[in-house]
Protein backbone atom coordinates (compact mmCIF):
# COMPACT_ATOMS: atom_id res chain seq x y z
CA UNK A 1 0.00 0.00 0.00
CA UNK A 2 3.07 2.27 0.89
CA UNK A 3 4.57 2.04 -2.95
CA UNK A 4 1.03 2.50 -4.38
CA UNK A 5 0.62 5.73 -2.08
CA UNK A 6 4.56 7.25 -3.11
CA UNK A 7 3.51 6.33 -7.27
CA UNK A 8 0.00 8.14 -6.53
CA UNK A 9 1.95 11.14 -4.72
CA UNK A 10 4.95 10.85 -7.66
CA UNK A 11 2.12 11.36 -10.22
CA UNK A 12 0.43 13.96 -8.52
CA UNK A 13 3.35 15.90 -8.55
CA UNK A 14 5.33 15.32 -12.20
CA UNK A 15 2.17 17.79 -13.61
CA UNK A 16 3.43 20.06 -11.10
CA UNK A 17 8.02 20.18 -12.06
CA UNK A 18 9.54 22.01 -14.82
CA UNK A 19 12.06 21.23 -16.74
CA UNK A 20 15.68 22.23 -15.89
CA UNK A 21 16.71 24.74 -18.68
CA UNK A 22 20.29 25.99 -19.23
CA UNK A 23 22.00 22.80 -17.88
CA UNK A 24 24.39 23.23 -20.65
CA UNK A 25 25.73 26.31 -18.83
CA UNK A 26 26.39 24.97 -15.67
CA UNK A 27 30.12 25.23 -16.56
CA UNK A 28 29.92 28.63 -17.08
CA UNK A 29 27.99 29.39 -13.97
CA UNK A 30 30.12 27.64 -12.11
CA UNK A 31 33.11 29.31 -13.84
CA UNK A 32 31.77 32.86 -12.57
CA UNK A 33 30.96 31.45 -8.90
CA UNK A 34 35.05 30.78 -8.63
CA UNK A 35 35.15 34.42 -9.43
CA UNK A 36 33.03 35.25 -6.81
CA UNK A 37 33.47 32.45 -4.12
CA UNK A 38 36.53 31.51 -1.81
CA UNK A 39 37.89 28.63 -3.55
CA UNK A 40 37.07 26.02 -0.88
CA UNK A 41 33.02 26.70 -1.27
CA UNK A 42 33.31 26.08 -5.51
CA UNK A 43 35.27 22.81 -4.66
CA UNK A 44 32.05 21.78 -2.64
CA UNK A 45 29.61 22.63 -5.43
CA UNK A 46 31.85 20.90 -7.79
CA UNK A 47 31.84 17.67 -5.50
CA UNK A 48 27.99 18.27 -4.76
CA UNK A 49 26.98 18.61 -8.47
Amino acid sequence: MVLRWVASALNDAAARMRRLRGCDQMKTLLQALAQRSPKDTVEATRQAA
